[in-house]
């Protein structure tokens, strides 16, 4: 039997993924202790991350879409070259 779950269950399933991921990590290391997240996944929680860490500091950088394109085609042709794992 498989569940399927609809979109907005889905939604908030990973924002409790996220949730909880951060809320270990201030647990574990500390609420005054930096981090630097590279997951252009996390900018989808935003709002929800900038409640939860009321006192956070965030810095937010923007890239233009052409190059991001292009940065993962030349990640692909190193990988396919056997240069980087």
């Amino acid at each position: 039997m498989q569940l399927t779950l609809s979109t907005e269950q889905d939604e908030q399933m990973r924002w409790k993924l996220v949730k909880d991921y951060f809320l270990r990590f201030r647990a574990t290391f500390g609420p005054g202790t930096g981090v630097v997240m590279k997951c252009p996944g996390y900018s989808k929680y935003f709002p929800q991350l900038a409640k939860l860490i009321s006192n956070g500091q965030f810095v937010l950088i923007i890239r233009d879409t052409l190059d991001i394109v292009a940065s993962q085609i030349e990640v692909g042709e190193r990988q396919s070259a056997g240069m980087e794992k």
